[in-house]
């Protein structure tokens, strides 16, 4: 299904019976109440429909506010939906606006992470009942990881996947 309000999207799918994905992103400003909505829905959900989700960035209104990620964090139920190993993202243009320090300090401890950063990384999930896993690749576009270093970072990484699995990339 799909929602889609103002900016904001939720494009909701199932790789199986058994594995379900919300992605969703542009959620910066909650204008309509839409992103204290979909995390809403992200916390009714959780294990039911929802198994992950992941936000392909603009989390935050950016515009250089040193209070642009704390805005966004107060909106109802996203600290509730935004947790460790449900929750996803890849850098954005609004994220990256105040610089790595500030994404690493709202972030860092929620992402997969990946060395010294969080800005790239690769995560994947068995199938359960199967032998196959789906592969995320958060790819950084914005807060100055070279192109060679991820592409040696996830030809590493993904050297053992299998034509069975699923590869999704998160890119904003």
């Amino acid at each position: 299904f799909c929602i889609a309000v103002s900016a904001i999207f939720v494009f909701a799918f199932s790789i199986s019976a058994k594995f379900n994905v919300a992605f969703w992103g542009d959620s910066r400003g909650n204008g309509d109440n839409a992103f204290e909505e979909i995390c809403g829905y992200l916390i009714a959900e959780k294990g039911k429909t929802v198994d992950v989700h992941w936000q392909n960035g603009d989390f935050t209104e950016g515009d250089h506010e040193s209070n642009s990620w704390d805005k966004s964090w107060s909106h109802n139920n996203v600290k509730e939906a935004c947790v460790k190993d449900y929750f996803f993202m890849c850098t954005s243009n609004h994220d990256a606006q105040n610089g790595a320090a500030k994404f690493t300090s709202n972030v860092g401890n929620i992402l997969p992470g990946n060395g010294d950063n969080c800005f790239y990384y690769h995560k994947a999930w068995k199938i359960p009942g199967t032998s196959r896993k789906v592969h995320l690749c958060a790819v950084d576009l914005y807060l100055g990881s070279s192109n060679s270093e991820q592409i040696r970072y996830f030809t590493s990484e993904l050297a053992d996947i299998t034509p069975e699995d699923w590869l999704c990339v998160l890119a904003h």
